[in-house]
């Protein structure tokens, strides 16, 4: 093993419904867990073939919920239905699940995945990143990917709704992967299908949908006024073009102004106007920024509002006729 890889299990992320573990490949499943192998034979140890993830090393996200994977104060995240949800999708675009299983004594769902290298996050934190000379087809590459991902699930007529830099990831191959599927929405039709079916909890439908989902300048306008219907394939494209923009945007060392903002500090660094699509780049820390989101959502739902509008216009009954 590398030593630069932890021997031992180590947190290496943490969300709002659990957490992220990687482990070295020689800790192995019990026999009864399933590995990841096209056959679905039952057996010992995880088998990564070319799953792309960091060699010796996988994931495990471990969330705390009841046996059906389903907690009120988590709401609508149902880590029970995304086990169930990706061990039926194969697609190059979206993350595998190795393996699932329940720890009857700490109430604890593991699934288990392979370590990818970063997220799409981490990589706006670097401001060489992507428009090095060496790295012209980079944008275009990953916003492919991404839609290709997007454009599956909703032929499977499944919606993410959590789109998001942080839940987008890149293997040691530099390919794309969408992954936290907790908050995914699939017509009620289709839980039979899926094997979604909960018995204590009722399910949600499309008269009754939970519109508290997304990720901050990510989320749809139509989130912020608490709407009981929406269309959740418009929300994933939504968040999926805010992306897309922001590869396009400034890097800088502070909170994004929203486009069009005008900041009349004086002294302000010149790095923080560069246009990104220019040949030369002024010379920045790695960590230090990021590059900006085309929202602003630090004032919550009103600001975030407030922000899109403020680019988009005020909507109205030919642009938003649905909410006006």
């Amino acid at each position: 093993m590398d030593d630069n890889q932890p021997r031992k299990s180590t947190i290496v992320g943490q969300g709002r419904h659990g957490l992220v573990i990687a482990q070295p490949t020689v800790q192995q499943l019990s026999s009864k867990d399933k590995e990841p192998s096209q056959s679905g034979s039952q057996g010992q140890g995880l088998h990564f073939g070319s799953s792309g993830g960091r060699p010796g090393l996988y994931a495990v996200k471990v969330v705390s919920a009841p046996p059906n994977g389903r907690s009120s104060h988590m709401a609508p995240h149902d880590v029970l239905k995304e086990a169930k949800i990706l061990q039926r999708l194969d697609h190059p675009s979206i993350a595998k699940v190795l393996a699932y299983e329940y720890d009857t004594s700490l109430l604890d769902h593991k699934l288990y995945m392979p370590l990818y290298v970063c997220s799409l996050s981490s990589l706006f934190a670097d401001p060489s990143f992507p428009f090095l000379s060496s790295r012209r087809n980079v944008p275009a590459s990953l916003s492919y990917q991404l839609l290709l991902a997007v454009s599956f699930l909703h032929s499977k007529q499944i919606a993410h709704r959590d789109i998001n830099p942080s839940n987008l990831v890149l293997n040691i191959h530099g390919n794309l992967k969408l992954i936290d599927f907790g908050t995914t929405w699939v017509p009620s039709r289709l839980y039979q299908e899926y094997d979604l079916g909960h018995e204590d909890d009722p399910e949600e439908t499309e008269e009754a949908m939970y519109p508290d989902v997304g990720s901050g300048a990510y989320r749809a306008p139509e989130l912020l006024f608490s709407p009981l219907r929406y269309d959740p394939y418009a929300v994933d494209m939504w968040a999926a073009v805010c992306i897309i923009a922001q590869f396009f945007r400034p890097f800088s060392h502070s909170y994004p102004a929203a486009v069009g903002e005008e900041n009349e500090e004086e002294g302000e660094d010149s790095g923080e106007d560069y246009d990104p699509l220019d040949d030369e780049r002024p010379s920045l820390p790695a960590g230090s920024g990021t590059r900006q989101p085309l929202f602003d959502a630090r004032f919550g739902a009103l600001g975030l509002a407030a922000s899109i509008f403020r680019i988009r216009g005020t909507p109205t009954e030919d642009t938003w006729p649905v909410c006006i």
